[in-house]
């Protein structure tokens, strides 16, 4: 309910001039009674008026500090929005470099990884030429170590002749006896030793100022040195 200014200043009695007045009506004739009677109603529409202008000053004044209160709310929600807003680009800001430098990070990673694997593949895949290579080298050999008699004694033969013309032979273990009909049929002063060496096939020819391994190990190894990179290229292109 809104505050009534002039009937508080009434019922308090805060006017002197409204006990001087009472007190001069008894004392005054009926001119005194018009102009107390006046004056009462004087006093009476000027409180009122009094109190209504107070009560719509004050409306005012509340309604503009509401007002401005409105407005100081608005303005610091506003600011409250501008400052989360500013921290929230500077929070997705450090968190799309902290994933990028995450994701450079992985890619690093992925490429050191690819390149370990590669390493590591290459190595796979030219160990496994080289086992095959040693395989089929191997199978030479062993192909060599398993001819015919007729066969070894042709090759021992070619070796033979191709050997200075004098010298011992020493002869691959259990191949003595064809050893002696190469050196025979190759009409030359060889000796063929006593004793005879572990070997796949062929000999070691021996003199005083020199020495010829025509093992069949080291013929394929000779063999194999002049031919790897073409047999590489047939068998893996």
């Amino acid at each position: 309910m809104p505050w009534n200014f002039s009937k508080a200043l009434k019922n308090k009695k805060c006017f002197q001039i409204s006990s001087v007045l009472r007190y001069s009506k008894a004392k005054l004739g009926l001119v005194g009674k018009i102009v107390v009677k006046n004056f009462a109603f004087f006093e009476l529409k000027f409180l009122n008026n009094f109190g209504m202008a107070l009560e719509d000053i004050l409306k005012k004044i509340k309604k503009e500090t509401d007002n401005q209160i409105r407005k100081i709310w608005e303005k610091t929600d506003e600011e409250m929005r501008k400052i989360e807003e500013k921290y929230e680009e500077e929070i997705n800001k450090k968190r799309s470099k902290i994933l990028e430098l995450a994701k450079e990070e992985a890619k690093k990673k992925i490429r050191h990884s690819q390149i370990k694997l590669s390493l590591e593949t290459k190595n796979l895949i030219l160990a496994k030429k080289q086992e095959i290579l040693e395989e089929v080298y191997q199978e030479v050999l062993d192909k060599f170590s398993k001819l015919q008699d007729k066969d070894y004694l042709r090759l021992i033969l070619n070796l033979i002749k191709i050997c200075p013309e004098n010298g011992e032979i020493i002869p691959a273990r259990g191949r003595e006896e064809i050893t002696q009909k190469a050196i025979l049929a190759s009409k030359r002063k060889y000796i063929l030793a006593k004793r005879s060496l572990p070997i796949k096939g062929g000999f070691i020819f021996s003199s005083k100022d020199l020495e010829i391994d025509n093992s069949f190990e080291t013929l394929i190894k000779t063999i194999r040195e002049k031919t790897e990179i073409k047999i590489a290229k047939i068998l893996f292109g």
